[in-house]
């Protein structure tokens, strides 16, 4: 089945989870075969990954956090599209990596100083969810931070809490929506088992600041969208397991749906998630 319009969405997640939140071993086992070191100025493969050395940047910087001065040196950039910032409408997707004195990690937009995210040196440990800090605090000491850092803090929408034991963190998502649309402007902070912010991303943040979407936009987006998922399936039954506005590589708005559905295997059947999206 051929998708004519589909954002790889899963090689866009396991990227970013490399660039801003995940262990260095993790990322290395990840990205081994996409990610090598660039030209001076930042090239990279037309598919994959690139990290930029380089030192054609501001090595340091004095960044304001929370209120308090930090100063940073730069580390490196990295690039988390399938192509080069040239050959885009904008540069999200490629950020340059600050480090403090301690090895923490704060990311900024490619050549910009849009604070987009945020690493914690220590790794967090694993820890069961009973010795963790209770859900309403971790969601308390999200929602607090989110409005530290976005003066328009009350206007994202929280989307999901979810507790992973193994890394030993809450893993809080908070959505922007745009003309009352979800977006894939997401707003992600883990809070460790005690309580502590360990990382924070928001990779599209400020990108959709001037997007308005209509109601018949949207309606006819969604209508093509049906029923491109539908050819593109065979007609197999599915359900609608996310849907939300973004902005291709080309700068086109689109809504993007992600489904799951069953296919046949051998004398089986497997499930199937996809994303499909449709310009406005």
């Amino acid at each position: 089945m051929k998708k004519q319009f589909t954002l790889k969405r899963p090689l866009r997640t396991a990227l970013i989870l490399i660039a801003a939140v995940t262990a260095a071993a993790a990322a290395a086992a990840v990205a081994a075969d996409v990610i090598k070191k660039s030209d001076p100025v930042p090239d990279g493969d037309d598919y994959g990954a690139y990290i930029d050395t380089a030192k054609n940047k501001v090595l340091e910087k004095t960044a304001e956090i929370q209120g308090e001065r930090v100063q940073l040196t730069y580390a490196r950039t990295e690039n988390l599209k399938e192509q080069r910032v040239s050959k885009r409408a904008d540069s999200y997707g490629t950020y340059d990596v600050y480090l403090d004195s301690s090895e923490n990690e704060y990311l900024y937009l490619y050549n910009s100083d849009l604070y987009c995210g945020y690493k914690q040196a220590a790794p967090v440990m694993p820890a069961y969810k009973t010795d963790a800090v209770p859900e309403e605090q971790a969601l308390e000491t999200a929602e607090s931070f989110l409005n530290s850092l976005r003066s328009n803090g009350s206007d994202y929408e929280l989307s999901s809490c979810v507790y992973d034991e193994l890394a030993g963190y809450y893993d809080i998502e908070y959505a922007l929506p745009v003309s009352g649309r979800k977006t894939d402007d997401i707003f992600r902070v883990w809070v460790d088992s005690k309580g502590q912010i360990a990382s924070f991303s928001e990779f599209n943040y400020q990108r959709y600041d001037n997007l308005r979407v209509t109601e018949k936009q949207y309606a006819k987006a969604e209508e093509k969208l049906r029923k491109k998922i539908a050819a593109e399936t065979d007609g197999a039954e599915y359900t609608v397991a996310d849907t939300y506005l973004s902005v291709s590589d080309k700068g086109k708005t689109v809504l993007v749906m992600a489904v799951e559905y069953k296919i046949p295997v051998g004398n089986g059947m497997t499930a199937e998630r996809e994303e499909f999206s449709q310009p406005l």
